[in-house]
């Protein structure tokens, strides 16, 4: 969970904060502007993704591009240290971290990062205007499956990653405001 100066990791089974991370200091709280906007896990570890970092008027340009959400942190509770960046030219509106890959999610674009080989870029997928940050995806030993907006109107892609097998379906006139991808599709 992101907040206006750093972020939290909950366990849900028995529910308890497991981090409670605060990368800017609390007395200068009021003088910043927005926060930690997006967080996302590796499955059971320590290791997360950030977008959009508060800041306020005394901060680096690099601050600057946190605040406007256009830079990820990669970053090791555990170590506490950082472990990558990448800078992007227009807004990150979500992130997902499943098992090797880490999903970032623009208006435009949905690109696919393989963690495991130094965060070289997998895929990337050009979408229909996407506000709202569509994307979801399902893992297990036997398949790793994407589902995000396809190039046209109210289309829906889906890539299967291990068979490398894509699908674009018509599946509403209008356009699509959410999807999900239950465990049982596998």
């Amino acid at each position: 969970m992101g907040t206006t100066c750093g972020f939290r990791i909950y366990s849900l089974n028995p529910f308890k904060e497991i981090v409670n991370s605060e990368l800017f200091p609390i007395e200068s709280q009021t003088s910043f502007v927005g926060g930690i906007s997006q967080v996302a896990v590796l499955y059971q570890t320590q290791i997360v993704t950030l977008a959009g970092v508060a800041t306020n008027d005394k901060l680096s340009h690099k601050a600057v591009l946190f605040k406007l959400n256009k830079q990820i942190l990669i970053f090791d509770c555990h170590q506490k240290k950082q472990l990558h960046e990448r800078t992007f030219t227009i807004a990150i509106l979500n992130l997902l971290m499943v098992r090797d890959r880490l999903i970032v999610v623009t208006e435009s674009n949905v690109c696919v990062y393989n963690i495991i080989n130094n965060f070289s870029i997998e895929q990337e997928i050009k979408t229909f205007a996407n506000p709202y940050a569509i994307c979801a995806i399902n893992s297990d030993d036997k398949a790793f499956l994407l589902a995000t907006l396809g190039k046209t109107k109210g289309t829906l892609r889906v890539d299967e990653y291990k068979s490398k097998f894509t699908t674009v379906i018509k599946v509403f006139e209008n356009s699509i405001q959410n999807i999900s991808i239950s465990q049982s599709v596998i």
